[in-house]
């Protein structure tokens, strides 16, 4: 993951200022491109037009219609939020610490493999400032303990596991007395640096949190040449909620005020994100935040779509279970500000971003297999308009995303969440279900309904492809149109989804051959597979444009009717059943043996020489 560059200039003095009053933490805007700082007030009126527009041209008496401007209405909404948060991007003012504070290690395991663990604790260990490692195992082991204490860390184990992470955590805070604590993953390796680049923020007394960007050491296919799906959130949204001192605390890899955790009653247990529900109830008692957009530290990303689907299933039930369950959501709490509330609830309902993708790739499916159109007038116009808003959608995004969004990664890990998404708001209303960590050492390609689901979206589009496609070569009449544009966008949406599809098949194929290629190979070059799904759609949506002007043409210039003769061909010509026509009152201008035709008189009389063909409609001439 490559970090936002920090501010050269500015460097805040350490030690106590000159003029009343504790010292607080200053922030300093990043260089923009030109222009991001309109495209939220060119975006909102666009946007807001487009919906109006939408309104009216909505077939609401068909299913299709609703749930189309549902999933669009709810795309710009989120939009728009994205786009009021990261408007401006702050990073704070680094201020040196003189590590004289008294700062202790909670490192919290499970299951995790011992190597992975002993490689976080020597990390811990080497970290300058550091007083005490303590190593929170919840799995009790002893070969965990005998390498603690060889290394000289202090191991910790409880008798009950409850409340999970959270309970783990609290059960660390019985232990230490230290002013503030530095929470680790247990695959999480700190550099020796980690309390001087993060130590001086909290001087500021309102400061409960100082949070750093989770980076990953090892092979995974949320991985790309220069993109991660960690990345905008790490590298735009994240710092850009230090605007609104709504930055959260992520788990790991932070320094927190132990005041501040003692002020909210500990690391909260009621529901399965931990992290956010913590730093929201320090926010709500009026505890400041900061993010550093500097990696200080290393962990191991999930390396399996199994994996995945659990880890964000555990995100998405915990967010759900805060924003509508919890006494503690942001939209009724007390205490926060109204952009800590925008900030909050936009974080939280990212986590149904998935659902909101898989509606986006099932609803032209749909209306293709049903023959349902979702709109009124006329195709044309609507294919235009839509497709115009969605260009100006990925353009606003990716001006604010500054570097970090790619329209096929990014939309296709989005939508490789869907079910977990889905999985995660259900669970959200079961308070007591428990959560198993995401595991270090699972296999690669390990089996997982997710992918065969997946699959199972490509062969229906491949299916309503053929439809259309059927439909258009037949001449489908008024299902002609709605068959043209359910072919373009289910196109657009098979190129994100095997853009996702086609790279984890080789990052598995690759695990089981033993291939120890390094982190961000992952190769994205086109597939073949995928160039087709795009090629044969788009074949038939130029024959589509093409084809009204084919019809108008010969609407207005329609080709004369063949006689029996042409339509016989050139090779044996049988006149003898030809009906003859009278012969008219007035002379002949044919010679013998020159037969009439709508074309005109044969150019060659039977034995004799070529003629021109007469001026005067063309007669039958007698034998």
């Amino acid at each position: 993951m490559t970090p936002i560059q920090l501010p050269r200039d500015p460097i805040a003095p350490a030690g106590p200022r000159s003029s009343p009053g504790p010292w607080r933490v200053r922030f300093v805007q990043t260089a923009d491109r030109p222009g991001v700082r309109w495209v939220l007030v060119l975006y909102v009126p666009v946007a807001l037009a487009y919906l109006l527009w939408l309104a009216f041209a909505v077939r609401w008496t068909a299913w299709s219609g609703p749930v189309m401007f549902t999933v669009i209405s709810a795309d710009v909404l989120t939009n728009i939020a994205f786009l009021w948060m990261t408007r401006t991007i702050l990073v704070p003012i680094h201020r040196p610490s003189s590590l004289d504070r008294i700062v202790d290690v909670l490192i919290t395991t499970r299951n995790e493999p011992i190597p992975v663990v002993e490689q976080t604790i020597r990390g811990a260990l080497a970290v300058r400032g550091i007083r005490d490692v303590l190593v929170l195992d919840d799995g009790d082991r002893p070969e965990l303990a005998v390498l603690a204490g060889r290394l000289g860390a202090i191991h910790l184990a409880r008798r009950e596991s409850v409340d999970a992470k959270a309970g783990n955590l609290n059960f660390g805070l019985r232990h230490t007395d230290a002013e503030f604590l530095m929470i680790l993953d247990a695959d999480h390796v700190p550099q020796p640096q980690f309390l001087e680049r993060t130590l001086g923020y909290l001087d500021d007394p309102s400061i409960a949190v100082v949070q750093t960007p989770q980076a990953y050491y090892n092979e995974s296919f949320l991985f790309r040449r220069g993109w991660s799906a960690n990345d905008m959130f790490y590298n735009c949204i994240q710092p850009a909620k230090n605007r609104s001192n709504a930055a959260f605390f992520v788990g790991t890899s932070a320094v927190l005020r132990r005041r501040a955790i003692d002020a909210v009653g500990g690391f909260a247990t009621t529901t399965a994100t931990e992290d956010i529900h913590t730093a929201l109830r320090m926010h709500a008692r009026g505890w400041g935040s900061v993010f550093v957009p500097e990696v200080l530290a290393a962990g191991l990303e999930v390396e399996s779509l199994r994996e995945l689907y659990q880890q964000r299933r555990r995100w998405a039930a915990g967010s759900m279970g805060l924003l509508l369950r919890s006494s503690d959501s942001p939209l009724w709490t007390r205490g926060l500000t109204l952009a800590q509330r925008v900030s909050y609830t936009s974080s939280m309902l990212g986590h149904q971003q998935g659902t909101q993708r898989l509606a986006v790739q099932l609803l032209p499916i749909a209306c293709t297999l049903t023959l349902t159109a979702p709109f009124t007038g006329r195709p044309v116009v609507f294919l235009a308009i839509t497709i115009a808003f969605v260009a100006v959608n990925w353009s606003s995004v990716w001006m604010h995303a500054r570097g970090t969004f790619h329209p096929l990664h990014t939309e296709g890990s989005q939508l490789a969440t869907c079910f977990s998404n889905i999985a995660g708001l259900f669970s959200a209303f079961m308070p007591h279900e428990r959560f198993r960590p995401t595991r270090k050492n699972a296999r690669r390609d390990e089996h997982s309904f997710v992918k065969v689901a997946l699959w199972g979206i490509v062969a229906l589009a491949l299916a309503a492809l053929i439809r259309d496609a059927s439909i258009f070569l037949g001449r489908g009449g008024p299902a002609e149109p709605l068959a043209i544009g359910c072919a373009i966008f289910i196109t657009l949406n098979l190129l994100v989804l095997l853009d996702f599809l086609l790279p984890l098949r080789a990052y598995e194929r690759r695990a089981a051959a033993g291939d120890a290629t390094p982190a961000r190979r992952i190769s994205t070059r086109p597939h073949p597979v995928a160039i087709a799904t795009l090629v044969v759609p788009l074949l038939l949506a130029g024959g589509a444009a093409v084809a009204p002007a084919a019809i108008s043409v010969e609407r207005h210039f329609p080709a004369p009717r063949s006689s029996p003769v042409q339509a016989a061909g050139h090779h044996a010509l049988d006149l003898s059943n030809l009906e003859r026509p009278p012969a008219p009152a007035g002379p002949s201008t044919c010679s013998p043996g020159i037969t009439a035709m709508s074309s005109g008189c044969s150019p060659r009389c039977p034995g004799g020489a070529a003629r021109s063909p007469p001026r005067r409609p063309p007669t039958h001439c007698g034998a």
